[in-house]
């Protein structure tokens, strides 16, 4: 074997991170805020971290303007199975952003919030099926659709529609993967607080944990119509808060302060005045490894809301910082990211 052929390796035995190439599979509204758009393709027999996906972070490549399949051209390298060279992993996304912005798209992430290998009893196709919920921030204005790329997108896609998703090689990726937060360790009581944009990842992680783990599950949503059933074998109370006419995040700032009281400093030694972060400038985004503490928090959402409860949990209610996880998803006021 030639050395230049040696060094020649399918993407699926170097990279962590692959590009599928998908087609939109079904289309269900699961309230007036929220889409699932149901993907499947043949690259996805190659996605999953071996364990349950809970938080985990995908990249979904919204088509451009004058796109011709041309986002998929330019992630070929990573496509399952590619020959690429050993160095031509790393530095994916500069390459990705030379490449034409029409041809190549935008980049946004979302959660996979389900996911059905083929064969699933779940799943009656020929390919697996992957399940990413949109939220559906769009209005109408002069008989056109306005608003981010991937809500436009979401909001007028159809079955048969080719997008191509970043996400976790099955061969590499285990539950460490960089691109899942929720690590609660050991933790037997739970806070999960967030918006609609975090509710794909609340439900996922609900519907993962065990029987014995105790705690409270926070949901703000656009409308009461956005609330959706979601199982769970653990004893986690789960409560939507439908905001209606109110400010966003005054209720999920509400129901936390009431869950998690605060504490006298003098009896939380631990608790300490965060440092100041721009929410404007800067992505608020701070996690954990695993806990080793019975209490473990996960919050995320629009950025000046889970920076009001970084500020109570971590000050007022003196939890320690290795226990918590905050994530910004979204700046209200700031083109979406």
């Amino acid at each position: 074997m030639s050395a230049h052929v040696a060094a020649l390796h399918p993407a699926l035995e170097a990279s962590p991170t692959l590009a599928f190439g998908l087609a939109v599979l079904a289309i269900r509204d699961l309230g007036p805020s929220l889409r699932r758009i149901t993907l499947t393709g043949a690259d996805l027999e190659h996605f999953g971290v071996n364990g349950d996906l809970l938080d985990v972070r995908i990249k979904v490549v919204i088509p451009g303007e004058s796109a011709t399949g041309g986002a998929v051209d330019h992630l070929a390298h990573l496509r399952p199975g590619a020959l690429l060279e050993a160095d031509e992993v790393a530095g994916w996304y500069r390459r990705w952003l030379l490449a034409d912005a029409g041809e190549r798209g935008v980049l946004r992430t979302y959660t996979a919030r389900g996911f059905r290998p083929a064969g699933d009893p779940a799943n009656a196709g020929e390919h697996a099926e992957l399940d990413v919920d949109f939220v559906l921030h769009v209005h109408e204005e002069e008989g056109r659709l306005v608003g981010g790329p991937a809500s436009v997108w979401a909001a007028t896609a159809a079955p048969g529609d080719v997008v191509t998703v970043l996400g976790p090689n099955l061969r590499l990726c285990g539950p460490d993967y960089a691109g899942i937060e929720f690590r609660p360790g050991t933790a037997e009581r739970i806070l999960l607080a967030g918006d609609e944009t975090a509710v794909p990842a609340i439900c996922s992680i609900l519907e993962s944990l065990p029987a014995g783990i105790a705690g409270l599950a926070c949901l703000e949503v656009p409308d009461a119509a956005d609330v959706q059933e979601v199982r769970t074998a653990s004893d986690l109370e789960v409560r939507w808060l439908p905001r209606g006419s109110r400010p966003h995040g005054e209720l999920l700032l509400e129901a936390v302060r009431a869950a998690v009281a605060p504490t006298p400093a003098v009896q939380s030694p631990v608790a300490e005045e965060p440092e100041e972060i721009n929410v404007d400038e800067a992505i608020l985004w701070e996690t954990t490894a695993d806990a080793r503490a019975p209490f473990y928090a996960w919050i995320a959402g629009e950025a000046g809301v889970v920076k009001e409860l970084r500020r109570h949990l971590v000050r007022d209610a003196g939890i320690d910082r290795r226990q918590v996880a905050f994530m910004g998803y979204w700046r209200q006021g700031k083109a979406e990211g």
